[in-house]
Formats: C-alpha cells, structure tokens, sequence
C-alpha cells in the first residue's frame, strides 16, 4: 500500500521544537514497518513546518538490512538523501542535499 510516493502512509503533523508538542503536534512517529522483498519501499509522510528538525532512527532490524532513507518535499522531489552513515559520518560530503537546505544542516549520526 505505501509503496508508492503517492500513496504515502499518512503520520501527522510534526512539533516545530520540543517543547510545542501537544495532541496534534507530535514529537515524533514510531513506525513498526516490514519489509518482504530485496526491492521493498516504503513511504510515509508527514507535516511540518520548514525547519523542522527531523531524525530517522532504525531498531530492531536484522544485520544484512542496507537502508537508503530520503527525503522527499511535497511534490516528489529529493532534498536530502542518506545511503551509508558510517561513510557519511566519516566524510559529509557524501551526503546529499539540495541547495533549498543549508550546507552543514543535513547530518549522518551513527551510534
């Protein structure tokens, strides 16, 4: 079903900050995805205001998961793109982001 761009699973509409979170802005999204297939993708949307914050956090996931996360604005388009935080975190250049974001505020953060 959230396959498709279009078709995005629908979370709700994102806190500016940490403390503006109330029973319509949330802090976050907790996702319990599944993925069956090499070629799965799976979107999801939300709402938030532009300089919203935004972290991508992945638990729970089996050791031979190799994810690609990106950010899509409204229309489909490709701001922000990580494909390997370990290389990323050592050389950030590899990051990719369009020149709507500020150089330095797209960041890969490995724990």
């Amino acid at each position: 079903m959230n396959g498709i761009a279009d078709r995005a699973q629908f979370l709700g509409d994102l806190a500016p900050d940490e403390v503006s979170g109330d029973d319509n802005l949330r802090l976050g999204f907790e996702i319990h995805g599944f993925l069956n297939d090499p070629d799965d993708v799976d979107y999801y949307s939300f709402t938030a205001a532009g300089g919203t914050e935004i972290w991508f956090d992945v638990d729970r996931t089996r050791y031979g998961l190799d994810t690609v996360f990106e950010l899509l604005d409204a229309d489909g388009v490709l701001i922000a793109q990580s494909d390997n935080s370990q290389d990323e975190t050592a050389d950030a250049s590899l990051l990719y982001q369009t020149d709507a974001i500020p150089a330095g505020d797209v960041n890969s953060c490995r724990s």
